[in-house]
């Protein structure tokens, strides 16, 4: 997988970590190994494009290049127990479409490491100046300073905070120490 090395890719709710040689979903890792991980990667190199059966053979088994039987038998096995994992079918494809006698082509939606960064950098972002004026509507005062010094995360959690003081959370020790009966 030398094009992804190092990426996560994702499609659906599949995740393949190329570092790894891992595939998940939901986060459990699957077991898939050998060449059927391996031409999982090939095909998500190149989403969209047709992998024709000769370059997955020169790819995965250089050295059975004149033992036609065996790569056949091996491409189909793994094809099959690829598409057996990622719950696809060969007549209704969700992921590996298959262009008889000539290849496979990944037909599924896909995004990596860098698209998703991307994405996230293109998505809208509040200011600290609008959560200020969000957080004064509730009848809190935030400093500004303090919003716009803060990462993302602590900004998270001193919102939630302040939503469990707003819901009258009040602490055990309040209530006082409790007798035992005589």
């Amino acid at each position: 997988m030398p094009v992804l090395a190092g990426q996560r890719v994702r499609f659906d709710d599949f995740e393949l970590d190329t570092r790894a040689g891992e595939l998940s979903k939901h986060g459990v890792k699957l077991k898939l190994q050998g060449h059927p991980i391996e031409i999982l990667g090939m095909l998500l190199e190149r989403p969209g494009d047709l992998i024709r059966r000769e370059e997955i053979q020169q790819r995965l088994w250089p050295s059975e290049a004149e033992t036609f039987v065996d790569f056949e038998q091996g491409l189909n096995n793994s094809i099959r127990r690829l598409r057996q994992v990622l719950g696809d079918e060969a007549e209704t494809p969700r992921y590996i479409e298959t262009l008889p006698r000539r290849g496979y082509r990944f037909v599924g939606q896909v995004s990596s490491d860098d698209s998703r960064e991307a994405a996230e950098d293109r998505a809208p972002r509040l200011s600290a100046r609008e959560v200020a004026v969000d957080l004064q509507g509730l009848g809190a005062t935030p400093s500004v300073a303090v919003l716009e010094s803060s990462n993302r995360r602590l900004l998270w959690t001193t919102l939630s905070l302040f939503g469990v003081v707003l819901l009258g959370w009040r602490p055990t020790s309040t209530i006082g120490p409790i007798e035992p009966r005589r």
